[in-house]
């Protein structure tokens, strides 16, 4: 919820629609492979994991597990611990 509010702050109300968004619920991608079974037109993955020594050395591993399968995969880490922090010190 905290980068569909920052989206709508940055590019305007209801842009967050564009994009489709899935918790993994820590840094299991048990989710995200159930998902990809289901949706086979998904071919960009964007990774925004905490800003921490996990969520990087997480999206390394599955930057490179997903680029093996054929995705392009990205990362984008917050400036903050974690995207919520990065909304509170926007105000929102």
């Amino acid at each position: 919820m905290s980068h569909c509010t920052i989206t709508n702050m940055i590019y305007g109300r209801g842009t967050y629609k564009q994009q489709t968004r899935l918790s993994l619920c820590g840094i299991s991608d048990t989710a995200l492979k159930a998902f990809l079974e289901i949706h086979k037109e998904v071919k960009i993955l964007n990774f925004r994991l905490d800003n921490d020594e996990t969520g990087h050395s997480t999206v390394e591993t599955y930057t490179e597990k997903y680029m093996a399968l054929g995705y392009e995969v990205h990362a984008v880490f917050s400036k903050e611990k974690d995207i919520n922090e990065d909304l509170q010190k926007m105000g929102g």
